[in-house]
């Protein structure tokens, strides 16, 4: 009834959802009831439900190792491909965790979220390139776009929701210098472009995601890797000879170890030029959370020598042990004007000797500086 407070719809959501089965809770980027009743009443109470779903997400943080809070299957698959390419065994024990408690809650708590070697490279080539530095309006040697945000907006309603901010953000502070991109065709097909900056019917295809020039596919992995689809090749016997291969012995990340690389590099983790490009020429960039209670893309601005914004605190990693490290980055603040989300060379040069120490494998005596505001 219209007479119901949103507490009191949400409590009737989630009654009548105890008695349902799996298939009527999970989706819509939801595997727990209470996402779920969220989600029913969300149109009707969209604040109440963006605010009460945050919630919902961080529950099970600081408990049981392999609580769904830490899982992420690209996460998984990006800490196994660091290993391939810095020719690191595969810990045992993850081997073992695996074979417990299922590729649905890897990579856990215990293992760090880590990027591989050839990441680090191909953006240390994007941020030395002449093109990425080049102010688009004054010539100068500066970073091309004053923020940034590539991604999708309507994956599912849990992601709606946790980003209903960005579209606040973007009203608030993007300008002609700034770069946005959709990349879900929920958004690109009910809406009008939102500025000068929206580059979301005018670069890329929606298939894919990232930036870059008209007519190139734009990466989204979730749209590439519906649910069934990846637990068939998670379950597959050329995922089962890629694991064997990382956990039998050592090697150079020269050996072939079988197709399922390629399905990792091309399906699920793939280096996206064009989206790393727009990003290393961004000076700050938006990273909300998702369907879950971080993003990939806190760490890959950061890779990029860009100053993430997030929602919240708890948004800045994926595990406990993350967020107590002391990445220095925006806490989204409406009451902040535009100035106050600045490029520091001295964050983004901290942020990023931190992370080749803590989310990559590569030697202690790698280094590499950001370039100046």
């Amino acid at each position: 009834e219209e007479s119901f407070s949103c507490e009191a719809k949400y409590d009737v959501a989630v009654k009548a959802l105890r008695s349902a089965s799996d298939e009527e809770v999970i989706g819509q980027g939801c595997a727990t009831t209470e996402c779920s009743a969220l989600i029913l009443v969300a149109d009707e109470c969209p604040s109440f439900a963006a605010t009460e779903l945050s919630e919902v997400q961080l529950r099970g943080r600081g408990s049981r190792d392999f609580d769904r809070v830490y899982a992420d299957v690209g996460a998984a698959l990006q800490f196994e491909l660091a290993h391939y390419e810095a020719g690191a065994q595969l810990d045992p024990a993850y081997v073992e965790a695996l074979q417990t408690h299922g590729w649905e809650r890897m990579p856990g708590k215990t293992w760090p979220t880590l990027f591989p070697a050839s990441w680090v490279t191909q953006t240390s080539r994007l941020l030395s390139s002449q093109e990425h530095h080049e102010n688009i309006t004054t010539g100068s040697r500066t970073k091309a776009y004053r923020f940034a945000f590539i991604g999708g907006l309507r994956n599912d309603k849990s992601t709606e929701l946790m980003r209903r901010w960005v579209l606040r953000f973007v009203e608030d502070h993007f300008g002609e210098s700034s770069y946005l991109a959709f990349t879900d065709a929920a958004t690109t097909s009910r809406r009008a472009p939102l500025g000068p900056f929206d580059r979301t019917t005018t670069t890329g295809v929606v298939s894919g995601g990232g930036g870059g020039k008209k007519g190139e596919e734009r990466w989204n992995p979730k749209l590439r890797n519906p649910p069934q689809a990846t637990a068939a090749l998670m379950a597959s016997t050329d995922r089962k000879a890629w694991l064997r291969h990382l956990a039998e012995a050592e090697t150079t990340g020269d050996e072939n170890p079988g197709p399922f690389l390629e399905v990792i590099r091309s399906r699920f983790v793939r280096f996206d030029a064009g989206y790393f490009g727009t990003l290393c020429a961004s000076e700050v960039a938006l990273a909300p959370a998702g369907d879950g209670p971080w993003s990939r893309r806190f760490f890959e601005a950061i890779l990029c020598c860009a100053i993430p914004v997030v929602e919240r605190t708890e948004h800045a990693g994926r595990t406990d042990d993350e967020l107590d490290l002391a990445y220095r980055y925006y806490v989204y603040d409406p009451q902040q004007g535009t100035s106050y989300y600045r490029y520091r060379e001295d964050w983004a040069s901290a942020n990023l000797a931190l992370f080749l120490r803590t989310a990559t494998l590569l030697s202690s005596s790698f280094r590499r500086r950001c370039p100046s505001a």
